[in-house]
């Protein structure tokens, strides 16, 4: 798979079982749902890693927001996560689900979410 590429070639780790926050916390990332340790446990403090499914970008995803909430915190995890799957990932899903070429769907996905930003603020 593409990850172990990562993980191997270019010296990525391995996403782990679970993972200590910022703030000292233990958050299970065993599975594709993340309970992040906040006081009162809500469906907003949950990460669905299971809406993306392409293995390759869920992995990058979930590598990306875990060194979000070791080195800066939780909150900044959960923000990066919703607003990843806000801009990006959840209007174009049918063009992630079939992507053969990360690479190229990904300037696809970003230049969708530009051109939509941009007829947002025209209007």
């Amino acid at each position: 798979m593409q990850q172990d590429l990562f993980a191997n070639e270019n010296g990525w780790r391995e996403i782990p079982d679970f993972i200590i926050s910022r703030e000292g916390k233990r958050v299970n990332t065993a599975s594709d749902l993340w309970n992040l340790p906040y006081a009162i446990d809500t469906s907003s403090s949950k990460l669905d890693f299971s809406k993306i499914p392409n293995e390759n970008f869920k992995w990058v995803l979930k590598s990306f927001i875990i060194e979000k909430i070791e080195k800066v915190s939780t909150h900044a995890g959960l923000q990066h996560f919703q607003d990843i799957w806000v801009k990006f990932f959840r209007n174009n899903i049918e063009a992630i689900n079939s992507a053969q070429d990360i690479e190229e769907t990904l300037i696809s996905v970003v230049e969708s979410a530009i051109n939509l930003s941009r007829e947002v603020s025209v209007r």
